[in-house]
């Protein structure tokens, strides 16, 4: 299951409900008895049982909030219209207020400022943002990812930006400093804390304790070293994470684009699919010809019915690729399915043995490592993996299966390349791989593993991180260039763009039809001639050809 993202709502109230196993002083336990839990209208100022912040520790004494108990019930949600986002300074002192460690708090007051951002520009200032129950973001998860990408602090009207906040939170009994932290290594943390999206999962949750344990360890390694290191570790860090950001922009992109020439395929389909398909059978039927033809020079001795069952073998293979596609044709008519998935190339070609063969064989090799590293009955229950763990492992087992049947019934008339890209299944065995490095920890939680024991090590995997991601989206980049570039998606864009262009492209495949079939015609007069076949008609038709 992807991890929830929270509202304020929904933090400040799992607070609030668990005030009786709360970590509470001394003071606060006399003063809020942890015999039940907190009420909304405490977090009010004027109530008689205002939440204070004890001066003795690191507060004023004043209260928590800053509007009328009335009021601060509308920082939950109650299905009204006059929903109230909280302030930094309420989100702040609340936190304080909790005794939460400074991670923490900073993620509550950034998660209040990013509600304003989404309310502000994904739903045009509709206070209304988040589902009824005001807890979840579920239903607008996608969009939420998208502005996490430009969330920066301060940017909505009425918020601090990340200096702001340092004041904020210094102000509070010097709550950074006395966390380890300087005004440089803070901005770093927010830094962090964005790019990993962890202001929006649940404050009160084990993905945050991990994050709050995983930087704290972080932190105590980082102090013991010199400030030179310190700066080379956040902003290869920065870099780190601002580069797996980017990665994840770059393959929704490169979807996008298969999506879009998909459609292409299907409209191209839906256009001249029925001379394609003609072409495709005059081609299946010439290179049957040619093959019994090899046959015939091998051992003369073979006659026609031997040579079309050994032929035939390999044929029924193109039989069910033929099949296939002008399925995909009737599907294109169709035009409200989902795009094509695989599509013979324009120019049928026969792909070379020696070629074909060690594709093949990479393609198998490849295919036998998923299959091993995600088989259920395999060794895939070594690890103690998490559940949204094994749900990928299970879903990356069925691709590889879904390709293993494409290899089998590959036939030779069409590129194999096509039917079992060698790059998809290395990229999916990556995928694998990486999951049983990180068994037991979901992908929000391995973000936040640096590797290495010391900062030296850590550095050094950053910088290896870093080369490695700023190859891959190299080569992103690259294979969406060519796809987008090949000869064969241009020529199909033109087709489709004007009426010129379809009598154009109706011509060329009417006529490399006719060609194909005029050198079928001949191919068969020299088979039957081998054969010893239709002489007399052969001699007519020389005979009428003189006339002629």
């Amino acid at each position: 299951m992807p991890t929830e993202y929270t509202t304020t709502a929904k933090d400040m109230e799992a607070y609030l409900a668990n005030w009786m196993n709360h970590p509470a002083t001394p003071w606060q336990q006399l003063r809020y008895p942890q015999e039940h839990r907190l009420k909304h209208e405490q977090l009010g100022k004027d109530h008689p049982d205002a939440l204070l912040l004890e001066t003795d520790r690191h507060g004023d004494n004043e209260p928590v909030g800053e509007v009328q108990g009335s009021t601060a019930l509308h920082y939950f949600w109650t299905g009204a219209n006059n929903y109230r986002r909280p302030s930094d300074r309420f989100l702040a002192r609340f936190a304080r207020f909790m005794e939460l460690p400074l991670e923490r708090g900073l993620c509550l007051v950034l998660k209040g400022q990013f509600q304003r951002q989404f309310a502000e520009e994904a739903v045009g200032g509709n206070p209304r943002i988040e589902e009824p129950n005001g807890h979840t973001y579920e239903c607008h998860r996608q969009e939420v990812e998208r502005l996490c990408r430009v969330f920066v602090p301060g940017n909505q009207k009425n918020c601090l930006d990340t200096e702001g906040i340092f004041n904020l939170f210094e102000g509070m009994g010097n709550w950074v400093t006395h966390s380890g932290y300087d005004l440089n290594s803070f901005k770093a943390l927010v830094d962090t804390i964005i790019l990993h999206q962890v202001h929006l999962v649940a404050n009160k949750g084990p993905l945050m304790d991990t994050f709050v344990a995983t930087h704290r360890t972080q932190l105590e390694r980082l102090n013991a070293v010199s400030l030179e290191k310190q700066d080379l570790f956040h902003r290869l860090n920065f870099r780190r994470l601002s580069l797996e950001a980017e990665t994840g922009d770059q393959m929704f992109e490169r979807e996008q684009l298969f999506l879009r020439l998909a459609k292409i395929n299907q409209k191209w389909m839906k256009e001249f699919g029925d001379a394609y398909i003609s072409l495709v059978e005059a081609r299946k039927a010439l290179l049957k010809v040619e093959k019994m033809l090899e046959l015939k020079a091998y051992d003369p001795d073979l006659i026609r019915g031997e040579l079309e069952f050994r032929v035939n073998e390999g044929i029924e293979k193109a039989e069910e690729q033929l099949k296939s596609i002008m399925e995909e044709m009737n599907m294109a008519r169709m035009m409200g399915l989902p795009g094509i998935e695989t599509m013979a190339p324009f120019e049928l070609t026969k792909v070379g043995d020696k070629e074909r063969n060690d594709y093949e064989q990479e393609c198998k090799k490849v295919l036998r490592e998923i299959d091993k590293r995600t088989h259920p009955d395999s060794t895939i229950h070594e690890k103690n993996f998490t559940r949204e763990q094994n749900d990928k492992l299970k879903a990356y087992f069925e691709e590889a299966q879904s390709f293993k049947k494409r290899l089998c019934k590959y036939s030779g008339f069409d590129t194999l390349l096509d039917i079992v890209p060698l790059d998809k299944l290395k990229n999916t065995l990556a995928l694998v791989e990486a999951l049983w490095e990180s068994a037991g920890i979901d992908f929000d939680e391995v973000r936040m593993v640096i590797r290495g024991e010391t900062i030296e090590e850590q550095l050094t995997w950053l910088s290896q991180e870093v080369e490695r991601l700023e190859e891959k989206i190299g080569a992103i980049r690259d294979e969406m260039r060519l796809v987008w570039e090949h000869p064969e998606t241009t020529a199909r864009i033109a087709a489709l763009a004007n009426e010129e262009g379809k009598r154009n492209t109706h011509g060329q495949l009417a006529a490399r039809l006719a060609e194909t079939q005029k050198e079928l015609a001949r191919r068969e007069k020299e088979l039957a001639h081998l054969l010893g076949e239709n002489q007399g008609d052969e001699h007519e038709d020389d005979h009428l050809e003189v006339l002629s």
